[in-house]
């Protein structure tokens, strides 16, 4: 039996017997690849409460309370968080199906009938992706732009133009046909994910990095 004294304060939490995790993710991770798998994670640990937090700024401790962060790359992470890989990535090309039946895009100069999609924190990736697959120039000047890599699947979706889209974000939007993948031999590697977990983090954190792990696992059997 757990005796509380008078002075104890007793929060929500420990009145249902529930324990949380606080997750730390950019935006998009968060929408695109956390959030849809999250009812899986509740349902197997209904007494364990996940907490979202979003945030584009680079992993530290002294400056953000998390149990977990979730970052692409190692770049600018504080010293009193340890970066573990979590995740490899690679970028693709996505469209929507009617668009492609509308214009097909059968080889990279068909790009130029095509709007490019591109999203503000990865605005440079249709400039790396033609380096890496060797074209000399992008044979378009169309371009839209958006805050976020959710927006820029959303525009895809509806139809709007190509984008280039990491693979970790697209969901099941290609295997329940919302988008199609064009030129899918034309593939570029990404900085992978990394994770950290606070020095003073939740005991249950490792049940969640677990859970992570198997659903890695499992999209890696379906893909």
């Amino acid at each position: 039996m757990d005796i509380v004294g008078n002075d104890a304060e007793i929060g929500p939490l420990a009145l249902t017997g529930w324990s949380e995790v606080k997750i730390n993710v950019r935006p998009s991770f968060a929408v695109r690849w956390l959030i849809p798998r999250l009812p899986n994670f509740m349902a197997l640990h209904p007494d364990i409460q996940p907490e979202v937090v979003t945030s584009t700024l680079a992993p530290d401790q002294s400056r953000e309370v998390f149990d977990i962060v979730i970052r692409r790359g190692q770049a600018d992470w504080s010293a009193n968080v340890l970066a573990q890989l979590l995740l490899e990535d690679e970028i693709v090309m996505v469209a929507a199906p009617s668009l492609i039946q509308t214009l097909p895009l059968d080889d990279v100069s068909a790009l130029d009938r095509h709007t490019l999609l591109s999203g503000k924190t990865r605005s440079a990736d249709w400039k790396h992706w033609a380096e890496h697959v060797g074209i000399a120039q992008l044979p378009t000047q169309a371009t839209l732009q958006f805050d976020h890599m959710h927006l820029v699947l959303q525009a895809a979706v509806d139809g709007m133009g190509i984008a280039l889209c990491p693979a970790s974000l697209l969901g099941k939007d290609l295997s329940t046909g919302r988008l199609v993948c064009p030129l899918p031999e034309l593939r570029m590697p990404l900085m992978r994910y990394y994770y950290g977990v606070s020095q003073d983090a939740a005991p249950d954190t490792q049940v969640f990095i677990d859970w992570m792990f198997t659903q890695i696992d499992r999209d890696a059997i379906e893909a």
